[in-house]
Parts: C-alpha cells; structure tokens; sequence
C-alpha cells in the first residue's frame, strides 16, 4: 500500500544534536555496539572456543529481541489502571490502519459512549501488531473542531489551540509555558508529541526570503535563488550560495540545515548550560585541588533497571538534564564542601559576637561592684565624721565676716544624713534593678540567639548529611557489580 502527502523529505543531518535534537539512550546503544564487537572479536581471536563464541552470540541476539519485545510492549501508563490487550486477526496492519481508527472501532463494538470513552487510553504496538504501543498521525477526515475537541480539554491541562499542518496527517498543538509533554491525549488514544521547528518562509516564486509564494507581492520581479541575479533566463546557470549558511546550494534548499528557525526554547536551553558549564568551571577552579571528581560509569542492564519516581521531559533531555531526584540528591562534593565553609565561618561569626557580649557582662558586673563599694564606703559612721571633723584650709578664697551661715543643730544634721543616704540607697537599688533587668534581658538574647543559630546548623548539617549520603548511594548503585 502506498501512501503520498505533501510535505519535503527531511535529511538526516537535521536532526543532530547542533540542531537541538539528541538521540535517547545513544550511550546505551554504542556501549551494546562495543559489546557485541568485543565478544566477536574474543571470539575470533581465542584457539578451540568457535562453537562457545557461535553459542554466545546466538543467546544475545536471543536476548536482544527478547528486550526489544519486552521494551514495545511497555504502555507509558501508571501501574494501577488496567491495561486491556486487543489482538487483531484476519491480516489487519495496525500500522497502517492508525490507532485513532482503531480507538473508534473499539469504541463502538464495546458500546463505549464518548463520555465514558474519554477516560481510556488506546495505544498501538507497531512491532508486536497489537494495541499497547506508540501512535502517529491523525486522518485527514478530521476536521478542525473535532481535532480542538480532542486535543484541548481537562486531560490535556496544558494545550491551548490545535490546527492541522497544511493537508498531511501532521498537527500543531500549542502549550502553556515553556515545556512540550511527551505524550498528548487525542481522545481515548495517548499521541507521541515532539518540538516543533519552523522554517524560514522561502517565496518558490520570486525567490525572495521573509514571505511564501502564496502571499507573493511581486510575482513579476523574480531573483535567482542561487546568486540573485534579478530576472535570470530560463536557461540560465550560476554557481549557487546560499544566503542563510554560505553553503553551496540553493538558499533555503532541503539540504540546508540553516532554514529551520531555531526555537526560543532551545536558544534558553542552549545559554543555561553555557552559563551552568561557566559556573562549573569556576566551582572547579576555586575547589579544593587533589580530590577526585570522577563517577564509576557501568553498563545498563534489564534487570539493573530501576525506574525513577518522576519522569524526564522531552523538553530536559534536548537540554541534557537527568532525573529531577538525581539533581536534588546527588551535589557535588564542591557544593558541600562549600556550604560546610559557609557554616563553619557563620558558627565562628556567632562565637566571635558571644564572646563580645559576655564581656559586656563582666564590665557591667565590676560597675556594679564599684557602685557598691563606693557607697558603703561613703555610709561608714567613722568616714563620715572624719569627713566632717576634717579642716578646710582655703587660703586664696576669702569669705565675709558679716555673711557667715550658722552652723546646723546636730539634730538636723543627723536628719539630712539620713535623707541623703535614703535617697543614695534607693538610686543603688534602682540601678542594681536596672542592671539586672539588662543581664537578663542580655543572657536571654544570647540564649535564644545561641540556640537559633544551632538549630540552623543542625538542620543545615543534616540535609548535607542527606545529600551527601545520598550521592554516595547513587555512586554505590551506580558501581559494577562483581
């Protein structure tokens, strides 16, 4: 059965990763490559073993097509739905027939409505000719509003608008935020979704970039699209360059990887891990020297596989990032090291201001212990009648004879003594109240700012204690087993 569509062929040089693509599992295949070159040669080179090394190669290409098997049958669906195997008969291709028809088959020999049947999920196996597997394309009878239905409702949080691309099979969707999702749900059937790049609009007719050649303003007025001579002859020849790569080909031709526009996702993504692999230069650069930053790398296995709580995104494996939990768990031992000197310098900060503080204490405590001594000296019955039994000798100041004041009665003179010293005593009594009030408050503070700050640091030591056993987990998984 042959099929034609509109459409331009596509080279596979467009699809490298300078283009913003990346091949998945491309380490898996190349270490299986290297594997299997390895035991033929082994094979080969060793006396007397050929049977062993036929035997062997027969078990892993066994093996391979068992993992191939196994890897198509695998639905991207949760472990608690229930997963319904169809079985085609009578030489039906579910390839070619599209799993969208065979949603709606199913649909209506079970009697599904289609409120009920947007909760299912259909999906085809191409390689094992069952429904459990990957789909593509849409027919060409769905219209436009029955493509927006199936495509932007509740199940597909993220999708805005959808229209077909020109007459093929192929359909636009656009999404909320920078991420496209790796699958969208078309109904009942789960649709694989990749990054959409368009192209530079190339006028066919007058040769012109920035327009097509259904909106062409000047028909009449045609250039060469080779070396833009204006008006060219029908028969006419050049060396042609292109003006968007400089290649040697016609501008914007279907070899040219240079017409595809290159998205705003993919530049962001392109400047992040610039500016990620700037800052891991200057971590490395200012890190300890001698310690060992290599990882143990080792082959992937069936049975060595263990599948990670959240998902990889399309969208983070073009950027080159891994699993969220490996990024979150596993720090660098540059990082650590530098929150462990983060942590150390805010501890002898704080020891630094404690010991300020405890000095202030002291000092306040020996001002306290002058005030008292100074005013016992000064209630002592014998310093006070020295005092007042003492002469005063003023020989450059003197004094009227006529405006004398009379000396106090002894009665008086005991009374205001005892005033003074009361008031002498309640000053003491307000400032030792005062002083001890500030101590406390004083030692309050530095206990609630002492236990604050440990409670930080444990809280602190402990998530580092966690990532870093974390990473040594990961290390520890990631080892070759012997």
């Amino acid at each position: 059965m042959e099929v034609q569509v509109n459409g331009e062929d596509i080279s596979p040089e467009e699809f490298l990763e300078g283009a913003g693509w990346c091949t998945i599992g491309s380490k898996t295949q190349a270490n299986h490559a290297n594997a299997q070159s390895n035991n033929q040669t082994g094979a080969h080179s060793r006396t007397g073993e050929g049977a062993d090394g036929n035997r062997q190669r027969s078990r892993q290409q066994h093996r391979n097509v068992r993992q191939q098997v196994i890897r198509n049958s695998k639905m991207p669906l949760s472990n608690a739905n229930f997963k319904i195997v169809v079985r085609p008969r009578g030489g039906l291709d579910v390839a070619t027939t599209g799993t969208v028809r065979l949603a709606s088959a199913i649909y209506r020999a079970a009697n599904v409505p289609a409120h009920e049947a947007g909760e299912d999920t259909v999906c085809s196996n191409n390689h094992q000719n069952i429904i459990v597997g990957i789909i593509k394309g849409i027919p060409l009878e769905e219209d436009a509003k029955s493509i927006h239905t199936n495509i932007v409702h509740a199940l597909n949080p993220q999708a805005l608008a959808a229209k077909r691309l020109s007459n093929t099979t192929t359909v636009i969707v656009a999404f909320e935020g920078p991420r496209v999702p790796t699958y969208v749900r078309y109904g009942g059937a789960l649709l694989r979704c990749v990054l959409y790049r368009k192209q530079i609009d190339m006028c066919h007719c007058c040769g012109r970039l920035g327009h097509r050649m259904d909106v062409c303003p000047n028909p009449q007025d045609k250039v060469c699209r080779g070396c833009g001579v204006a008006n060219p002859d029908p028969d006419h020849q050049c060396s042609p360059r292109c003006k968007l790569c400089g290649g040697t080909h016609m501008t914007a031709d279907r070899n040219c990887r240079a017409r595809y526009k290159t998205p705003y996702v993919v530049t962001k993504r392109q400047w992040e891990r610039r500016r990620a692999a700037e800052e891991a230069e200057a971590a490395a650069a200012t890190g300890p020297a001698g310690k060992p930053r290599s990882r143990s790398r080792t082959r992937r296995t069936p049975t060595g596989y263990t599948k990670t709580a959240e998902s990889v995104s399309f969208a983070d494996t073009v950027k080159g990032k891994r699993a969220p939990n490996a990024e979150a768990g596993g720090k660098t031992p540059t990082k650590i090291e530098t929150e462990i000197a983060q942590l150390t310098q805010a501890m002898q900060a704080m020891k630094r201001q404690i010991e300020h503080m405890q000095a202030q204490i002291r000092a306040k405590d020996e001002l306290i212990q002058q005030l008292q001594s100074a005013a016992n000296s000064e209630t002592d019955p014998q310093a006070m009648q020295e005092t007042q039994e003492e002469p005063t000798e003023d020989d450059e100041v003197e004094c009227p004879d006529t405006k004398r004041r009379l000396a106090p009665t002894p009665l008086k003179a005991a009374r205001l003594k005892r005033t003074r010293a009361a008031i002498r005593d309640a000053r003491l009594e307000a400032l030792e109240g005062r002083l001890s009030s500030l101590e406390e408050t004083i030692t309050a503070t530095i206990t609630r700012t002492i236990q604050q700050s440990l409670e930080s640091v444990h809280l602190r030591l402990s998530r580092l204690e966690a990532a870093n056993s974390t990473l040594g987990t990961s290390h520890s998984e990631a080892a070759p087993h012997i």
